[in-house]
């Protein structure tokens, strides 16, 4: 999600590269659909789209660059626009630096239709970042943390990218869980952490905002992505909060919980954590019940670097108590995305899991190229749960030219697997950071797609 993409993560090993040319902007030479699967809906943008939002009719993106143009953008009626003219996309809010995730607010704490905005990264003038919740009808807007260059007084400039909400003090109501990283620059930060902020039982204000707890764990290098799961707490029945972080500067997978008997993260001396693993440049983390068995296993994916293909794991539990690393078993699903020559580029990014079609019992799993531009299928080869084998083809490319070995790159966002037309099959949402489309990619054997058109 640093998501969004070279420019977003890594010109670590050349930090002199000029931002100019960190992101190539030149259409490529797309190959719209490969290995049953075509491109059935194009909307084109007037902006990049990176993080994107469907809710209802509509689709709320995110854009971002160097330069100016960041923005929080709607759609109405959005399907409308497939393969015709360019819609003209309602700006909600340009004060937020580099835009990341838009998620939906539980109804439970403001009603129905809120959102929030994750901003910020390290490039200058983006990197006062801040988390803010919006109203999609009224679009009233309250910040959640200090940044943004919003009147608060002195602060350091942190960036976000994905919020998530739990009762953090076990007081009855929900709290704002949240990863923040503060650099100068592609390189090892000055600060990263995960924190939480505690519900006041009203909105924050500018003088008022809700109350900051860092995580207190030993290792805590959260800097972009993690996700939260309950899992049973050893020795006992009861269900405790647990948090993956997939530390992208550190190159280490971590769990992160509290050992207070009720779960309430007040009390920083209970926290704990492990590292799981160190297998490269983690992106994206989330628990899923990957292989069909009831339990949830967590599904990440590794950026390549110029020695180091990307890769997607997954890591199941072997053994009772989920707190030991010896607990948690490695599966190599893909270890074979592209690197490039330039050390800014990378693969794979994100990731989106579903069934591909109706009854099937395991699913599939969707993968974006990030800046290879292009979209891999993970199929299972198997029904059997204790089998970790699948068969891996590319299923959309921005630019059949690029891969292995090359010097640029062509940039997908954040992928959903979703099923617009509600035939069955799983479609995909592609946000075309490169072309400056949005795009769905259906399945051929869909009923209402022609394999004739690929």
């Amino acid at each position: 999600m640093l998501k969004f993409s070279a420019l977003a993560a890594l010109v670590a090993a050349v930090p002199s590269y000029k931002t100019s040319e960190i992101k190539n902007t030149e259409r490529g030479v797309e190959v719209p659909g490969e290995n049953g699967w075509t491109v059935s809906c194009r909307v084109e943008l007037d902006n990049p789209p990176a993080f994107s939002l469907i809710d209802g009719d509509d689709l709320f993106y995110t854009t971002f660059a160097i330069g100016p143009g960041d923005a929080v953008y709607r759609i109405k009626n959005w399907l409308s626009h497939c393969n015709g003219p360019k819609p003209d996309a309602e700006a909600l809010f340009t004060e937020f630096p580099w835009p990341n995730a838009i998620q939906p607010v539980p109804e439970e704490l403001y009603g129905p239709r809120w959102f929030s905005v994750s901003s910020g990264f390290f490039p200058n003038l983006k990197n006062d970042g801040c988390v803010a919740v919006f109203n999609a009808d009224t679009l009233e807007m309250h910040y959640m943390t200090p940044g943004c260059k919003h009147v608060q007084g002195e602060h350091p400039k942190f960036f976000y990218h994905k919020v998530e909400w739990h009762d953090m003090d076990q007081d009855g109501d929900l709290d704002m869980l949240t990863a923040r990283c503060l650099n100068d620059g592609p390189i090892t930060p000055i600060n990263q952490t995960l924190l939480w902020f505690e519900n006041s039982g009203q909105f924050p204000t500018q003088i008022s905002l809700w109350k900051e707890h860092e995580i207190a764990a030993g290792n805590n290098t959260a800097d972009v992505f993690f996700d939260t799961t309950y899992l049973t707490r050893p020795g006992t029945e009861k269900q405790q909060l647990v948090i993956a972080i997939s530390g992208f500067y550190s190159q280490q997978l971590e769990l992160v919980w509290t050992e207070d008997p009720d779960d309430d993260w007040l009390y920083v001396s209970k926290h704990r954590s492990i590292i799981v693993d160190n297998a490269g440049w983690y992106f994206e983390v989330e628990f899923h019940d990957v292989n069909g068995d009831g339990k949830k296993e967590m599904l990440t994916t590794t950026w390549s670097r110029s020695d180091q293909n990307g890769a997607l794991f997954t890591y199941s539990i072997n053994a009772a108590d989920w707190r030991n690393p010896d607990s948690w078993f490695r599966h190599d699903i893909y270890t074979r995305f592209p690197r490039f020559l330039n050390a800014g580029f990378g693969s794979p990014g994100g990731f989106a899991t579903r069934l591909k079609k109706a009854g099937d019992k395991r699913e599939t799993l969707f993968v974006s190229g990030d800046d290879d531009g292009q979209v891999y299928q993970h199929v299972p080869l198997s029904d059997i749960a204790s089998n970790w084998r699948y068969e891996t083809k590319s299923i959309y490319k921005t630019d059949d030219d690029i891969g292995y070995a090359t010097l640029t790159g062509a940039t997908i966002g954040q992928i959903q697997a979703i099923d617009h037309n509600k035939d069955g099959f799983t479609d995909i949402l592609i946000p075309s950071y490169t072309r400056n489309e949005m795009i769905i990619l259906e399945q051929c054997e869909s009923s209402s797609v022609s394999c004739d058109q690929i």
